[in-house]
């Protein structure tokens, strides 16, 4: 079992268990329902992507850095 994401209300988690089925996870009650989606699969694989707004090379980008330089 592992986290997916928070909820839009962040009372709850996402949770994928055995690549089969999502489950929200109550913070609060410490509880556990299931998460219904459609679709017919079987079974399905998730990932998580994390971003970053910050850049690589300081303030600038690589060509502002070497200009510097």
């Amino acid at each position: 079992m592992r986290p997916i994401a928070y909820s839009m209300t962040g009372g709850e988690v996402l949770l994928e268990m055995d690549n089969r089925k999502f489950l929200w996870y109550n913070l609060e009650k410490k509880s556990l329902k299931h998460a219904k989606i459609g679709g017919g699969l079987n079974s399905f694989e998730s990932f998580v992507n994390f971003g970053t707004l910050v850049p690589l090379y300081g303030r600038g980008n690589e060509k502002d850095s070497k200009k510097g330089a």
